[in-house]
C-alpha cells in the first residue's frame, strides 16, 4: 500500500509543476482534478479562448521510459469522452486536450508538453 501512496504523492507533485507551468505560459487555470461521471481532469484550463483538458503524467526517473507514453489508447479513449462532455456542455467552445509528461530525476525537471495530443480539437 505505501506504493500507491507514494504514487499519488508523486502525482500530485507532477500536477503543480504542471500548473505553475501553464500559468507561466499565461494559461488560466479553472480547477484541478476535476471529476465528472465520466472520469477526472487533472487541470482543467483556458488557453486563450481555448478550453483545454491536461493529462498529466508523472515518473520518477525514466526507467520506465517517457512519461507521455503512459497516455495508451485507453486513457486516450477517456479523455475523449471527457471531452465530449464538455462539448455538449459548451457546444460553441473550443475543446483541445493537451498532456503534460513530467519527469522528475532528484532535483531535476524535465516537462513535456504535447498540444492537442489526443485527436483533433473538438
Amino acid at each position: 500500500m505505501a506504493e500507491i501512496g507514494s504514487r499519488k504523492k508523486i502525482g500530485n507533485q507532477g500536477e503543480a509543476i504542471a500548473e505553475r507551468y501553464l500559468s507561466g505560459l499565461g494559461y488560466k487555470i479553472l480547477g484541478r482534478n476535476v471529476l465528472l461521471k465520466s472520469g477526472e481532469v487533472d487541470i482543467l484550463a483556458k488557453d486563450k479562448n481555448c478550453l483545454v483538458i491536461v493529462e498529466v503524467k508523472t515518473t520518477s526517473g525514466n526507467k520506465f521510459g517517457p512519461a507521455k507514453g503512459y497516455v495508451n489508447y485507453r486513457k486516450q479513449h477517456k479523455l475523449r469522452q471527457l471531452a465530449a462532455f464538455y462539448l455538449q456542455k459548451y457546444p460553441e467552445q473550443e475543446i483541445r486536450i493537451d498532456v503534460i509528461g513530467i519527469e522528475l530525476n532528484n532535483s531535476l525537471v524535465s516537462i513535456e508538453h504535447l498540444k492537442n495530443a489526443v485527436g483533433e480539437n473538438y
